[in-house]
């Protein structure tokens, strides 16, 4: 299996078992740390992302769902500027 296809915690977990075994707990403890509040981050997201995706297909007509979307995706309501994150 390449290293690629294993999941991000199985090969977190494994560079701070590795990390430990060399005695070096700082740098385990603050991946770890890392690691989790990523993991947070995501839920955190995740969890309003949903909430306001049925919000908007329940309740906005589909010209403003058009433009919600976009400026959640893209920063911007208009097709013709260029995305914040460019």
């Amino acid at each position: 299996m390449a290293e690629e296809d294993v999941p991000l915690d199985v090969r977190v977990s494994a560079i701070v078992e590795r990390l430990r075994a060399a005695n070096d707990v700082e740098a385990a403890d603050l991946l770890d740390r890392v690691h989790s509040s990523l993991e947070h981050t995501r839920y955190w997201y995740g969890t309003r992302h949903e909430r306001l995706w049925h919000w908007a297909h329940a309740e906005l007509t589909e010209q403003q769902r058009q433009r919600f979307f976009s400026i959640v995706a893209n920063g911007t309501a208009s097709v013709n500027e260029p995305p914040t994150y460019a």
